[in-house]
């Protein structure tokens, strides 16, 4: 069946275009280009109603779950999921015919192929009609029907025409920062950054650089026999890095990082380093569309807008959800309630970890739990803290606080007690955490642990019994710059090889949406999908063993929120 949109629908669209002006801000008229956007990403005509269409012959859909960009995703450049493929929808595709045969190679370069499959054809190219007619009638250019799972929009001429001229102006000519030859990244790093750190940051994004540049050195198209060793040559950029510095607050850093990019038109922004707010960086790939992929930060941007920042995760507000998903596990298991008491000391980290925290304990339903905030410097004094909620029950106390918590801790006695701390904010003295609170000490984790091999063992733990339930700690310093920044290099590096040369912003972004897991860093599991912006989901809640060993025992499994 096949649904040609009404004269009811075309009416109601032109009067929801005239009523525009009442819909968005006062002298913010959208233009056509954004609301062609909107109606692609989003699913939203521009009366701001959604956009409706039939699948399957006769199933009514709509909305965002429906609109293009959910399948062809944001640079339309297709995607495959569960044995579907999804073609690209972009100008630079659509309006080229689609051949059979090596569709990768383009004008001149089809010269190597064999006559007899040279100009076989998929498809011819769209003209603006054909693609108004392939939106609302599901018909392609050479009279095939479209597959039934692409919805036949119900649009009216003006609607389907301001979709059309988004389609054709998306990923139509590449990206800032590209060349025949060379893909151009930048990474950012803030001013506060150590010396060392930023040397060994800095080290292994170059020396990934050279080693990626070298497979290129030699390359010569002319040279290839094998058309997909061909294809990969056509696809080959060098790249090269250029490093932002960002000195000053971080109120300074806009202007600094709008100078950067005048200067240095980049593809995107290759991690970066800061020990502050991420915030006026994320604002700044916002405002350009500019990717920033996986900076080396604890202080993300963990709400609101954001499409072009990906993280590695939520930082220290991990760490709090974490712990509320393993407190709500607790409680439920338990018969009775227990008094619960949140410390939260002033710094910036310690404020992430409550807010967290506090987020995800109102989404599992349970009221807010009281809150200590301490002054600047004031040191904790947990056993008195405790004392305060002991005759309501066995007590809990989320500490979140440094090692300056250590001294307090030292006095705690009662054995019913529970101190949930965050290895975070403990940072490189998290060992030193004393030895007299360990049993009841839990502490948020989020990375990976390991077990020891059996090899291992006797050197370890003191009895088989001990060794059975350790699990050793991977990483290399408590910042983990040399491992994470591998990672990124590592990561990025198949994303690149999966983009042939559309080379696009928003398509590295797409890309990146469709790998799989990635098991082996320092996180236990970093998941990528569609509009996801937080590659770790989750932490471990572990205890301390009494010695001198830097490694945990598991007391839950990966908790993700």
């Amino acid at each position: 069946m096949t649904w040609l949109p009404s004269r009811r629908w075309a009416l109601g669209a032109v009067l929801a275009l005239g009523s525009l002006m009442n819909l968005w801000p006062q002298g913010h008229e959208p233009s056509p280009q954004a609301l062609g956007e909107r109606m692609y990403r989003e699913g939203l005509l521009p009366s701001g109603e959604p956009m409706k269409g039939l699948v399957r012959g006769d199933v009514p859909v709509e909305g965002a779950a429906f609109a293009c960009a959910s399948c062809h995703m944001q640079a339309g450049l297709g995607s495959a999921e569960g044995g579907v493929a999804t073609p690209a929808t972009n100008g630079e595709k659509l309006f080229r015919p689609w051949f059979r045969y090596h569709p990768f190679l383009e004008g001149e370069e089809r010269r190597v192929l064999p006559e007899s499959i040279r100009d076989a054809l998929r498809r011819p190219a769209y003209t603006e009609a054909d693609l108004e007619r392939a939106l609302t009638e599901g018909v392609a250019p050479d009279g095939r029907d479209l597959s039934d799972i692409m919805p036949r929009y119900a649009l009216s001429s003006e609607e389907a025409r301001l979709l059309v001229r988004y389609l054709k102006g998306l990923s139509a000519t590449a990206s800032p920062g590209v060349t025949q030859t060379t893909l151009k990244f930048a990474t950012i790093i803030a001013g506060e950054v150590s010396a060392e750190d930023r040397a060994d940051f800095l080290e292994v994004l170059r020396y990934r650089i050279e080693a990626h540049n070298r497979r290129g050195a030699h390359r010569d198209t002319a040279s290839f026999r094998a058309l997909a060793a061909l294809e990969g040559a056509l696809a080959f950029r060098d790249w090269s890095l250029s490093v932002w510095e960002l000195k000053g607050p971080p109120g300074s850093w806009a202007d600094q990082l709008e100078a950067h990019l005048r200067r240095e038109p980049v593809f995107a922004v290759l991690s970066g380093l800061s020990y502050g707010p991420w915030e006026p960086i994320h604002a700044f790939s916002e405002r350009h569309r500019l990717p920033c992929i996986l900076p080396l930060t604890e202080h993300p941007q963990p709400q609101g807008p954001g499409w072009y920042t990906l993280y590695f995760s939520k930082g220290p507000r991990q760490e709090g959800e974490a712990a509320a998903a393993y407190l709500s596990n607790l409680i439920q298991k338990g018969a009775e309630e227990r008094p619960i008491l949140q410390v939260v000391a002033s710094t910036p980290e310690a404020q992430a970890v409550a807010k967290g925290f506090d987020a995800a304990w109102a989404d599992r339903g349970h009221d807010a739990v009281h809150t200590v905030r301490l002054r600047p410097g004031q040191r904790p004094d947990a056993a008195s803290l405790l004392r305060r909620i002991r005759e309501k029950g066995a007590p809990i106390l989320l500490l979140w606080a440094g090692p300056e918590s250590y001294a307090g801790l030292r006095s705690v006695k009662d054995p019913s007690a529970l101190v949930l701390l965050s290895t975070s904010l403990l940072g490189p003295r998290l060992w030193e955490l004393p030895q007299e609170i360990r049993d009841q000490a839990r502490l948020a984790y989020p990375y990976r642990l390991f077990r020891p091999p059996a090899s291992m063992m006797g050197q370890i733990a003191a009895s088989p019994a001990a060794g059975s339930s350790l699990s050793l700690v991977a990483g290399d310093t408590h910042r983990r710059i040399r491992s994470r920044a591998f990672t990124v290099m590592k990561t990025m590096e198949e994303v690149i090889s999966h983009m042939e040369r559309n080379f696009y912003r928003d398509h590295l972004l797409d890309t990146f949406s469709m790998l799989m897991d990635d098991l082996e860093t320092d996180y236990e599991r970093l998941s990528y999908g569609p509009g996801q912006r937080f590659a770790s989901k989750g932490c471990y809640v572990v205890r301390m063993p009494k010695g001198d060993l830097h490694g945990f025992i598991k007391d839950s499994d990966w908790v993700i929120h």
